[in-house]
């Protein structure tokens, strides 16, 4: 089995990226990078704890964590915080004392994610590496993705055949979300589909991913944090053996979707 190594961010973009990826076969793994250090930087505006709302590096990472453990795949953590600074923000700073308007993500794309993780990918064993880029690579060329609206080829032109060798990107295929559709075709809330689901009305849905469909005659609950039985058996006014027996497996963590026959 070939191994992808993706990075990870914990947005929906390399969540989706991962999934496909693991139903088309590879064998997955998560690569987390850790560009930015509030403390170390002097970000004094930053967040130094989770309980910030501002730059949430730590909490990127811990739904990175989710995600993985989510749709079952391995995550690994890896440092840039210095060569950031070096490669891409001091170029920023540079360019803006120049009078020139900066891109620091060409300079991310050119120095840190397609040549410091491709290092880092490969001491994982990677036979390819991928991102959560709207992009798409035919016959080792560079194209627009398919969605013109979220392409982001701009700022992976600097990118050389070389580095695009053994990169995929998963997500360039896809377009828009189709949530509403299909909640037409099933006659069902759109709302209701895409909670049901974990989905926000603007998430990209993929060819082939399983969607849990509201029926008739059943009520149903998103789990949230600090549920037990107790709780959840008071939400649907049965029995915490009736609650068992309706649902095949209950893990009580958070977004868990339960259902029991009205």
């Amino acid at each position: 089995m070939e191994k992808v190594v993706i990075g990870m961010s914990g947005g929906v973009d390399s969540s989706v990226g991962a999934i496909l990826l693991k139903k088309a076969g590879y064998e997955v793994i998560g690569l987390f990078m850790r560009n930015w250090d509030s403390m170390v930087n002097n970000d004094f505006n930053g967040n130094p704890n989770l309980d910030n709302n501002i730059c949430p590096q730590e909490q990127d990472y811990n739904d990175a964590v989710k995600v993985c453990e989510k749709i079952g795949i391995p995550l690994h953590r890896v440092d840039f915080v210095k060569e950031y600074w070096d490669y891409v923000f001091t170029y920023f700073l540079d360019e803006l004392k120049k009078g020139r308007t900066p891109n620091p993500d060409v300079m991310c794309n050119k120095y840190i994610k397609f040549d410091l993780f491709v290092k880092e990918a490969k001491k994982l064993g990677a036979d390819y590496i991928a991102t959560g880029h709207y992009a798409r690579i035919i016959d080792n060329k560079l194209y627009k993705a398919l969605d013109l609206n979220k392409d982001q080829t701009y700022f992976l032109a600097q990118l050389t055949k070389k580095q695009l060798e053994n990169v995929l990107f998963p997500i360039g295929e896809l377009t828009k979300p189709e949530v509403r559709k299909i909640a037409e075709k099933y006659n069902i809330n759109p709302t209701l589909l895409a909670s049901l689901n974990g989905l926000e009305m603007e998430d990209y849905i993929y060819p082939g991913q399983e969607l849990l469909i509201p029926k008739n005659n059943y009520s149903y609950y998103i789990t949230a944090e600090g549920d037990t039985l107790d709780t959840v058996s008071k939400v649907f006014k049965i029995s915490k053996l009736d609650l068992l027996n309706q649902n095949e497996t209950i893990y009580l963590l958070k977004d868990q979707v339960l259902v029991t026959k009205r």
